[in-house]
């Protein structure tokens, strides 16, 4: 596993580090391809959370090998699905909102994200490579202790009891995890792995995050890493090839409106087209979350 390589430093109990890994020939093509994009230009139709809605990049070939080397980190017992773009933050935006990667296993009820690869509630980990040059945007983890220890659970019977037990557990010490260009961290992706981040104080932090789950849990919506099929639908790694990887290969029926509105939004901002077009499941989907 993972954790046994010699560069991964244990922070806590599934949190792990990998400091400064990222070799300098897939690090630097992504830093150059960053300096022609400015940060709230890219459409975004996907995201129902709106602190994501101007804090992506759009698909990038230059994050392809990225992507790789950190399939090549996990391989051959995890897998991560297709994903092609950064998180971008600086000194302008608050920090990132507390949350868990997934609801757990069998709680695909409680999803608030379009679950396109139908691997939410199957997901072992999240897995952050980090790139830029900046000061700030720590992770931190409310329900883990600065030891690293987990603390109590909270009593859930009822939310007039846990609110108050919430709000009053973020004003407590807790474990903050620092987080370097060059960087890999690995948190567990469901409770207590509850996590935020702190502002980026200067400069533009790139986060690349990635979901990864067992190989044997891959739902079948994309070709785990490595596998036959994996290299042939990628191809010669163009864009073109690339596309086709990022599409999965069965739609989620839990979000097929929602999916089918965006697809429709991103085609006609494609077309150059008025993209204010009528999202009910969107719409339905983005009034179920606390904004």
């Amino acid at each position: 596993m993972f954790y046994d390589d010699p560069r991964c430093i244990k922070i806590a109990d599934r949190i792990f580090k990998f400091e400064n890994v990222i070799p300098k020939d897939i690090y630097g093509p992504i830093i150059d391809k960053t300096k022609d994009f400015t940060k709230g230009t890219n459409f975004n139709s996907w995201s129902m959370r709106n602190w994501y809605e101007n804090r992506m990049s759009p698909s990038w070939v230059e994050l392809f090998p990225l992507w790789e080397f950190m399939e090549e980190l996990i391989y051959p017992e995890l897998v991560g699905h297709p994903v092609m773009s950064l998180m971008v933050t600086d000194n302008t935006d608050e920090g990132m909102f507390i949350h868990t990667d997934s609801p757990g296993k069998g709680n695909c009820n409680l999803l608030v994200e379009i679950d396109t690869w139908q691997t939410c509630c199957e997901l072992e980990y999240g897995m952050i490579a980090y790139l830029g040059d900046y000061t700030g945007g720590e992770l931190y983890y409310p329900n883990i202790n600065p030891d690293g220890t987990v603390k109590p659970d909270l009593d859930k019977s009822s939310n007039e009891v846990y609110e108050p037990l919430w709000q009053a557990r973020l004003l407590e010490p807790c474990l903050v995890v620092e987080t370097k260009p060059g960087d890999v961290i690995f948190h567990g992706a469901a409770y207590p792995y509850d996590h935020g981040t702190k502002p980026t104080l200067t400069g533009t932090r790139y986060a690349f995050s990635n979901f990864i789950l067992l190989a044997e849990d891959n739902p079948g919506t994309f070709y785990n890493y490595k596998s036959p099929e994996y290299y042939e639908q990628i191809g010669d790694k163009t864009m073109a090839s690339l596309g086709k990887w990022m599409n999965p290969l069965e739609i989620n029926p839990q979000f097929a409106n929602v999916i089918a509105e965006a697809i429709e939004r991103d085609n006609l901002h494609r077309e150059g087209k008025d993209t204010n077009i009528a999202t009910p499941a969107i719409d339905a989907m983005k009034a179920k979350i606390k904004q």
